[in-house]
């Protein structure tokens, strides 16, 4: 941007400089001292205007560096906040898978000593009772399990539901902020464009 300002006051001024010298020409065909002044003075002004003009231009285009550099700074603050609360969703889930494991391993574990206790029974009675308590037992494990399946499929789904609303809230405020910052090079510009 300071280069393309650069070359925009270059031209101008030079157009500017051309117009004097065809004005001075036009006037006069001999050497005019007063008529040289003029011109010096007329070059002058105009070129400490332009001085002005592009020194408004180059701190215009340090501050929209500075917004630009904030702008980053915020995205990626919030990229890293993004990272942690992933991070820490998975920590979650291992956590939640680990002890899913170890339910399992102790309800194995109770299957295993059941079975033998079972395997002792003699009596009829005794089997009826240890098969009605079997059945108990498995309905027990059976919702326990069903309970830890939706209780991680819903830590799932709601993690998934936060991932994808921070990546496109994180899209949206990137693309507003650099849209807003585009439309506001591209007013600066055009006011400067039209002024001169």
């Amino acid at each position: 941007m300071e280069g393309q300002c650069r070359n925009t006051l270059g031209d101008v001024l030079s157009c500017r400089v051309a117009t004097h010298f065809s004005s001075f020409r036009a006037k006069t065909f001999l050497y005019d001292a007063p008529a040289l002044e003029a011109l010096e003075r007329a070059l002058l002004v105009e070129m400490r205007e332009l001085a002005k003009r592009f020194l408004q231009l180059q701190t215009t285009v340090e501050g929209l560096t500075g917004d630009k550099a904030k702008l980053q700074q915020q995205v990626q603050t919030m990229s890293m906040e993004k990272d942690d609360r992933e991070r820490q969703w998975q920590s979650h889930v291992a956590d939640t898978q680990r002890q899913l494991h170890q339910s399992q391993v102790r309800m194995q574990m109770q299957v295993q000593l059941w079975e033998r206790e079972k395997g002792m029974l003699k009596s009829q009675w005794e089997i009826d009772v240890a098969e009605q308590r079997q059945a108990a037992l498995d309905r027990i494990l059976q919702d326990a399990a069903m309970r830890e399946e939706r209780h991680v499929r819903r830590l799932k789904e709601d993690k998934n539901i936060e991932i994808e609303y921070m990546r496109r809230h994180l899209a949206f405020e990137k693309d507003t902020e650099l849209s807003m910052l585009a439309n506001q090079l591209s007013r600066r510009a055009h006011q400067d464009m039209e002024a001169k």
